[in-house]
C-alpha cells in the first residue's frame, strides 16, 4: 500500500478522518484479515509517548471508521480487525 490512503465508495473519496485515524485504518489494512491487539494500534499511532487516554482514543476512531466504513471493522473489545472481500482493497494490485 503506497500513496496516500483512499477509500473510494461509488466513485466518491470518503473522509477518513485525521492523521491518526487514517493510522488505524492504515494498520487494520495491513495486518487483513488478522485481528490487532489494541495495544499494537496504540504502539503504531503514538509510538513511545502515549497520552493515558490512548486506549480510550483508539476505540473513538474505531467507531468514527465503523460509521464510514459501513460495519467493516470487527471487535471484541481487545482487538479490531477489517473485514474485506478481496476486490474491495487494491492491496493485491501491487503483488
Amino acid at each position: 500500500m503506497l500513496g496516500p490512503l483512499r477509500v473510494l465508495d461509488d466513485g466518491a473519496e470518503l473522509d477518513l478522518g485525521g492523521p491518526r485515524q487514517r493510522t488505524v485504518l492504515a494498520t487494520l489494512l495491513a495486518s487483513h484479515p488478522h485481528a490487532v491487539p489494541v495495544d499494537r494500534i496504540v504502539d503504531e499511532v503514538w509510538g513511545d509517548d502515549p497520552p493515558e487516554t490512548a486506549q480510550h482514543v483508539v476505540s473513538t476512531y474505531v467507531s468514527n471508521l465503523r460509521r464510514v466504513l459501513g460495519g467493516r471493522i470487527v471487535s471484541d473489545g481487545r482487538s479490531h480487525r477489517i473485514d474485506l472481500n478481496g476486490d474491495e482493497s487494491d492491496a493485491h494490485d501491487l503483488a
